[in-house]
């Protein structure tokens, strides 16, 4: 029987002005803290065509939250085509 596992889902929602700039390196460092705490997933969405910030290039950033993690893992939710 297998356990229960937790995930972040993250939607990067932030002011509609856009205004509110993306922290990267502070999602860095809360994906590594879910990590350490144990939890077994990260999914970004990522849409183009919204009014909130959003992820421009969601490989390039999943790449880096690769590199700063061991085990937990990762994907978009979404890809857009253009």
């Amino acid at each position: 029987m297998a356990g229960l596992e937790f995930g972040i889902f993250e939607s990067l929602s932030g002011s509609p002005d856009g205004r509110d700039a993306v922290d990267y390196p502070g999602l860095i460092r809360n994906v590594r803290t879910a990590e350490d705490l144990g939890y077994s997933y990260y999914f970004l969405i990522e849409h183009q065509s919204t009014t909130y910030p959003g992820v421009t290039a969601p490989n390039v950033f999943l790449a880096a939250v690769a590199q700063a993690t061991q085990r937990i893992r990762i994907g978009a939710m979404v890809y857009q085509l253009p």
